[in-house]
């Protein structure tokens, strides 16, 4: 892969995640810290690394719109279990959910940008070789923004004539007729904007507008200066450089958006300040004021009064520990999804959830102790027949171990696994294997190793609301390859007495006492 398309210290992210889950942070401000850390006064700079889950979505070079869309699909679905992006170009077909709601949200999250210096997140070796090349590359891309951005307002005011005449014939076009006119005359939409709208020096565009302005060669330009930037970085992060957060910021003066009429960011409509969802009490009367709205926003995904977000996070926890959740759309709480099997104990379970302090560690033991957890997964045909998919818990699921967990304990049986935590990722390719647990794996977004293909590994380039479970060939053959995690076949095996007894291997490979057999 490519250094320059790497995110330099995205480990940084995964390291706050299982830190924090593993100190029982409460959810609430699990949260309010992955959406607006850097808002949040005198908070401890190492929650920053929670700006992640923002930063490291997926991003889209030729168009912002799609970069934000993912960020909003992804905090709306993951965490209030409703898919907002569907209001993109039209009101949602199904939910209370109108379009200039989907556009608020698009206000909250376009007025973001990356810092200069990302923030320091502890110690590390001096690289001054690496900052003084990152320096030069920051040097060129400042000195080429201030050139071309002075070469095109010089070629606008040149143009004078030819945009006097087009202001004069665009006096009652529409958006969609303006944007032909446009590719007609070969002019840019933004400078006939700043015409019409009767500026003393429509052609002055701002150094800070400068990606309105810019040619295709100006954008093919500065992404090479990017990729360039972003290589040394990564090769800094993983020489030793100190750990930094990848986060985000507001711009200096957030600007609200307009929503784009059938999706076209070129056709504004009505003015979209940055609120809460309307099905959640916000309105155009009650616009978000700190800053671009994140912090707003995080607040109002995390109120107790919200109905959803305790909801969602109640029926993933259940998911995981079930194999199938309350809900059976984790994601889609909306008309369209699943209604809930037992609504009154997720309601319940809820309610105790933001009652005992937001704390999943509880919640887990809650369910774990339930009589429906602890039953057997022995069938009983009477029941089978009235409910053959076991919606009302009869029985304990059969559920198939993940990927992650069925290396960790290949290796763990074979006495390789290194129990180290947190760090730069390893790859899950290398040969020799390393030993490290599968979470501190490298995953290359377009190229998932085979492996975890294979055994159902979710994707890496989008919200996955669960894991769809295959059974294909591969899985079978995977589990006798050595290539992939050599270390916990063959020679990585760890010695045992010749003759050792039923009790001491299933000890070792399995982590338990044996029990009867249940038919």
């Amino acid at each position: 892969m490519n250094a320059g398309q790497r995110y330099a210290w995205s480990y940084t992210y995964r390291d706050w995640v299982i830190a924090a889950l593993n100190e029982d942070l409460p959810y609430n401000q699990f949260v309010l810290y992955q959406l607006a850390a850097d808002r949040i006064p005198n908070l401890d700079s190492k929650h920053l690394a929670a700006l992640g889950f923002i930063r490291l979505g997926r991003e889209f070079p030729n168009s912002i719109a799609e970069t934000i869309d993912d960020r909003i699909d992804a905090a709306t679905r993951g965490l209030l279990g409703m898919t907002v992006a569907c209001a993109r170009c039209h009101d949602h077909k199904f939910d209370p959910i109108p379009t200039k709601d989907y556009y608020s949200l698009y206000s909250v999250f376009s007025n973001l940008r990356e810092p200069e210096q990302l923030p320091l997140l502890g110690k590390g070796a001096p690289q001054p070789v690496y900052e003084q090349r990152l320096a030069r590359i920051r040097q060129a891309q400042t000195e080429y923004r201030q050139r071309r951005h002075a070469e095109m307002v010089a070629f606008f005011r040149s143009q004078e004539a030819e945009y006097r005449k087009a202001t004069a014939d665009a006096k009652t076009m529409s958006n969609p007729e303006l944007e032909e006119l446009v590719r007609e005359r070969q002019l840019n939409l933004h400078v006939l904007r700043r015409w019409r709208q009767g500026l003393p020096d429509p052609a002055a565009v701002p150094l800070e507008e400068f990606e309105k302005i810019y040619t295709e060669g100006d954008s093919n330009n500065t992404r090479a200066l990017r990729v360039r930037y972003n290589t040394m970085l990564a090769q800094a992060a993983y020489d030793g450089a100190p750990p930094r957060a990848m986060a985000v910021e507001d711009v200096p003066q957030p600007t609200p958006v307009h929503v784009f009429i059938r999706g076209n960011m070129n056709n504004p409509g009505a003015l979209t300040p940055p609120r809460a969802l309307t099905c959640l009490g916000g309105s155009d009367d009650q616009p978000f004021t700190e800053g671009a709205g994140r912090l707003d926003f995080a607040k109002s995904v995390v109120d107790p009064n919200n109905p959803l977000t305790a909801r969602v996070i109640v029926n993933r926890v259940w998911m995981h520990h079930f194999g199938a959740g309350l809900v059976a759309t984790p994601s889609d709480f909306g008309f369209r999804g699943d209604l809930p099997s037992h609504p009154e104990l997720l309601d319940a379970l809820a309610v105790d959830f933001v009652e005992s302090g937001w704390s999943l560690k509880k919640l887990h033991r809650r369910i774990l102790l339930s009589a429906a957890y602890q039953q057997s997964s022995a069938d009983n045909a009477a029941a089978r027949a009235v409910d053959p998919e076991n919606r009302l818990l009869w029985k304990a699921n059969r559920r198939r171990i993940e990927i992650e967990s069925l290396r960790d304990n290949m290796l763990l049986a074979a006495g390789k696994l290194d129990r180290a935590v947190g760090g730069l990722p390893v790859s899950l390719t290398a040969q020799p294997a390393a030993p490290r647990r599968t979470v501190y794996g490298f995953v290359e977004r377009g190229k998932v190793p085979g492996m975890l293909n294979a055994f159902d590994f979710a994707s890496p380039d989008q919200h996955a609301p669960m894991r769809y479970v295959t059974t294909v060939p591969q899985q079978a053959l995977g589990h006798g390859r050595r290539c992939q995690i050599e270390g916990a076949t063959g020679t990585g095996t760890r010695t045992l007495p010749p003759r050792a007894e039923p009790r001491t291997l299933l000890r070792r490979t399995r982590r338990r006492r044996p029990v009867p057999e249940c038919g």
